[in-house]
């Protein structure tokens, strides 16, 4: 399944392009290079608190086709905001999905991961936190993430049930045209809704 979400990520990421010129051409007040994702204290607080220390990593050689993989997905990293956009951080967030992959090589690098990873280094701004958080989180959701992602379908299907309680129009809908549930959801539920919402909502 996951190299079918690769494969729909592919096709979708001009989409996501083409989307984001939309809403500034829409509202030119808004700046998407300098949005960032406000917590207050107590929030930030909480996310410190999830910063275990990673422990040392699992391999220490991780396979070039996951290095490839990072490499290709750093520039489409919420390429319009100001910060993630210099090589700095850019570099940065290189790091931290590579101390992932060397840390819970069950999963290496997915594609959806570097706008998690992005979010959390534009909010914490601080990497080695960063890395101790998202391997934490990914350790705990290993399912979504491996190649069979049978936590993402197992949610899919919840959801799919509850849509067809709750908002059985919907269903039906998208039965006639044939669309699967999976392909409109995963990338929210992969990314955390980390790209699909504005950063100031998240």
């Amino acid at each position: 399944m996951r190299k079918d979400y690769a494969k729909f990520w592919a096709d979708y990421f001009p989409i996501v392009i083409r989307r984001r010129k939309r809403w500034e051409k829409a509202d030119p007040r808004r700046n998407p290079s300098t949005q960032i994702c406000p917590l207050n204290r107590s929030q930030f607080q909480i996310w410190l608190r999830n910063c275990a220390p990673r422990g040392a990593p699992r391999v220490v050689n991780v396979p070039e086709s996951v290095v490839e993989a990072i490499r290709l997905d750093l520039p489409r990293t919420f390429p319009n905001n100001q910060y993630l956009r210099s090589e700095r951080v850019r570099n940065a967030l290189g790091r931290v999905l590579y101390s992932l992959a060397q840390h819970v090589p069950s999963v290496g690098y997915c594609q959806g991961l570097n706008f998690v990873a992005g979010l959390i280094l534009l909010v914490l701004k601080d990497e080695s936190k960063a890395s101790d958080l998202l391997v934490q989180i990914v350790r705990q959701r290993q399912d979504y993430y491996n190649e069979s992602m049978s936590g993402l379908q197992r949610d899919t299907k919840v959801l799919q049930w509850i849509l067809s309680k709750e908002c059985p129009e919907v269903v039906r809908t998208l039965k006639a045209l044939d669309v699967g549930l999976d392909l409109i959801i995963g990338k929210w539920f992969l990314c955390w809704f980390a790209e699909v919402l504005p950063l100031e909502v998240g």
